[in-house]
């Protein structure tokens, strides 16, 4: 699963890409074209409530904690 993120300052967003490393993410952030900055967050996540719901809202709070703007989740999808 890839969530992605926004935020004001680089310095919170290093901080919201610690935390979720710290919850086994793969991390990145870079700066945006409206002078904000992108964070992308991947991880193997099981794509079915209640799991899907879970790991949600935990990047969520992450993201807002750090005053961040949650902008959502999206994954590729294998037959």
């Amino acid at each position: 699963m890839e969530f992605l993120a926004y935020f004001p300052a680089t310095d919170h967003a290093e901080a919201a890409a610690e935390d979720l490393r710290n919850l086994g993410f793969a991390v990145t952030v870079e700066r945006g074209d409206e002078a904000d900055f992108i964070l992308q967050a991947i991880r193997r996540d099981a794509v079915e409530p209640p799991a899907l719901h879970e790991v949600t809202w935990e990047v969520r709070g992450v993201v807002e904690r750090h005053d961040g703007v949650y902008d959502g989740w999206g994954c590729m999808v294998q037959a």
